[in-house]
């Protein structure tokens, strides 16, 4: 994940493409590659970003920081 000039975006592998996010609600985003998946980001109690969940059409992929 990436920030620049105020757009979050991501790339799958080295040297590949940006996929833009476009936000849907509070730590909602909805990619900007073919498949459009949801990536949503999930907080702790203390309002610290711990998972990642990307929506796919038939599953979830879940994405947790290591401390």
């Amino acid at each position: 994940m990436s920030s620049k000039e105020g757009v979050l975006s991501y790339v799958t592998k080295a040297g590949g493409l940006a996929n833009r996010l476009e936000p849907i609600a509070k730590d909602v985003f909805m990619g900007s590659d073919d498949e459009r998946n949801l990536l949503i980001f999930h907080r702790d109690e203390h309002g610290k970003v711990n998972a990642l969940i990307e929506r796919r059409k038939f599953n979830d992929l879940r994405l947790t920081r290591d401390t």
